[in-house]
């Protein structure tokens, strides 16, 4: 398998990004910024050169147009790492998330966001202070790389409090993982906006008839002979499509936005369109 290197990733990201693929951001309050938000029935005290002529003579009541202020949004990833993530048919997950680092990365400091980056297991593995310049995202992207994931396990509790104690303020928090771990999201989604970026493989959801081969877990180094029989691959797609239908349903009680990506896929059109009319 070829791997992915930081030069090219970096370069792929600025022509991406600096191209003009992805749009800006714009915080989801309502002020004095310059993008329409609603029309909506005049309040009393409300500033009067927002009221909408058209919409006013047609409904004989005043109304006022409202806009989403402009406000710099604070961009956090987040890496949920774990041994599961080095793995890859086509590509490592690891080099597309490295990608995905990269390209969030440069999206935020592009819009003059702050942009701050952290992986987790059952630790905290690394962490970014919030930056705005281009040598933080390449050290990022080139941490992401790097990194061994290789007998990393994800522990629930330690990712809740991190997204609730160590990010202060309210932030746009992308959570880049595989999504075969549980954990809850309901509190920090309270107090944060979260967008899930699910990196997968298309063998780990459709595996082929390939006999027994022995695998060796990649969290606690256990070797185990597996049948990848017709099946014991359609049990195993069963109990993988409950365990994700409950992710994706819990995510939407959350109210939080899941992008799919697989390895053999480009991150970038993904992203795009998720993230276009954020």
């Amino acid at each position: 398998m070829k791997k992915v290197s930081l030069e090219k990733i970096i370069l792929k990201s600025k022509k991406y990004i600096f191209g003009d693929l992805l749009g800006n951001n714009n915080s989801k309050i309502l002020g004095d910024g310059y993008d329409f938000a609603q029309i909506s029935p005049y309040v009393y005290g409300e500033n009067i050169r927002r009221i909408d002529a058209f919409s006013s003579a047609k409904s004989g009541e005043l109304h006022t147009r409202s806009y989403y202020e402009s406000k710099e949004v604070n961009f956090h990833a987040v890496v949920l790492g774990s041994g599961s993530l080095h793995f890859g048919t086509k590509k490592l997950k690891q080099d597309v998330i490295a990608e995905v680092v990269g390209l969030l990365g440069f999206s935020a400091i592009k819009n003059a966001d702050s942009f701050s980056f952290a992986i987790l297991s059952d630790k905290l593995l690394y962490q970014s202070l919030s930056k705005k310049n281009h040598n933080s995202i390449t050290a990022n992207v080139d941490k992401v790389l790097s990194q061994n994931f290789l007998g990393q396990k994800l522990d629930a509790d330690f990712v809740s409090d991190y997204l609730l104690n160590h990010i202060k303020k309210r932030s746009l928090v992308f959570l880049i993982s595989d999504f075969f771990d549980n954990f809850s999201l309901s509190a920090a989604s309270k107090k944060h906006e979260i967008i899930a970026i699910k990196v997968r493989d298309i063998f780990e959801e459709k595996p082929s008839e390939i006999g027994f081969i022995d695998i060796l877990n990649p969290i606690n180094f256990e070797n185990t002979q597996v049948a990848f029989e017709k099946n014991e691959i359609k049990n195993y797609q069963a109990s993988l499509k409950k365990h994700d239908s409950l992710t994706r349903e819990h995510l939407r009680k959350c109210g939080i936005k899941i992008v799919d990506i697989y390895t053999h896929e480009n991150p970038y059109v993904k992203l795009e369109k998720a993230l276009r009319f954020r």
